[in-house]
């Protein structure tokens, strides 16, 4: 099997910004769970919900950090 030219310029994903898409990725699939369970007519939704909801903007916040950190090393 060739790899392409390009492939094996490329750089890997730093450390900061793989752990922001996995935490962002969580977050997400927790407002998706959150907005089902409100849709479904429960009011009282578990406090765990809501707090694993906020990993969203923490990821996002990770992973441009990561990236920004990595672009500025690479330079």
């Amino acid at each position: 099997m060739r790899t392409s030219p390009r492939s094996k310029s490329r750089r890997k994903a730093a450390p900061l910004a793989k752990l922001g898409m996995a935490l962002f990725a969580i977050g997400l699939l927790a407002i998706f769970a959150d907005m089902i369970l409100f849709a479904s007519g429960s009011r009282n939704l578990p406090l765990w919900v809501n707090l694993t909801a906020m990993l969203a903007p923490v990821g996002l916040g990770l992973g441009l950090i990561g990236v920004v950190r990595e672009n500025r090393a690479a330079k």
